[in-house]
């Protein structure tokens, strides 16, 4: 079933428009989410270096 073939230039111009628009709301709703990981988790190193300490806090118990 084909359904693109039956319908008019305009009608797929404005579904590609609407895709394009979900696409660009689902990628900022994502980087905010990750900004606001990243400011309260902070970034890969941090959570090495935080993995690191706890394991030196161990050895020294």
């Amino acid at each position: 079933m084909n359904i693109i073939s039956t319908r008019s230039d305009e009608t797929i111009a404005n579904i590609a428009i609407i895709l394009l628009y979900q696409t660009d709301y689902m990628l900022y709703k994502f980087m905010n989410s990750v900004y606001a990981r990243f400011a309260k988790d902070g970034g890969f190193r941090e959570k090495l270096s935080r993995i690191r300490r706890g394991e030196l806090n161990k050895k020294q118990r």
